[in-house]
């Protein structure tokens, strides 16, 4: 048993998955303001509330966690949505890999859910994608090992 609570290391997981997108900042958990820092960026957040999956009794509790991943970037040519929909794919292949459902054994299985995109506002540049994920994992609390 780890002594690392799981959903940290499913997190750590991800941070190490989107160092692959190059010339991207990552944020856990923390709001940016797109006016004013690097972009593109990629903010990740916990969108739900941890939900209990009643699948089984001790020794095992059964969770899951929804996250956000929303990116912001700068779209200035004349199909920003197009530009958006490229870089969702590019941030949906680096945040979910189904050869891996697991993630390394850390998950009982991860998946994309939704996919939204917010073009700029008029007189902006900046337009946004956010990437839900759902993961199911276990955590052990009464196993003496």
């Amino acid at each position: 048993m780890s002594d690392t609570a799981p959903d940290r290391e499913i997190l750590e997981k991800f941070r190490k998955r989107l160092a692959t997108l190059d010339g991207v900042t990552v944020y856990l958990g923390k709001s940016i303001d797109p006016e004013h820092d690097d972009l593109p960026a990629v903010t990740v957040v916990a969108a739900d509330p941890a939900e209990m999956r009643d699948d089984g009794a001790p020794p095992e509790l059964r969770w899951r966690l929804v996250y956000d991943f929303q990116a912001d970037l700068k779209v200035p040519g004349p199909d920003p949505l197009v530009d958006l929909m490229e870089f969702a794919r590019k941030l949906r292949r680096a945040i979910y890999r189904p050869d891996d459902p697991s993630m390394g054994y850390l998950a009982t299985e991860h998946r994309p859910i939704q996919c939204q995109y917010f073009v700029p506002a008029p007189g902006s540049v900046i337009g946004s994608v956010l990437v839900r994920v759902a993961v199911d994992y276990v955590e052990e609390f009464y196993n003496d090992r």
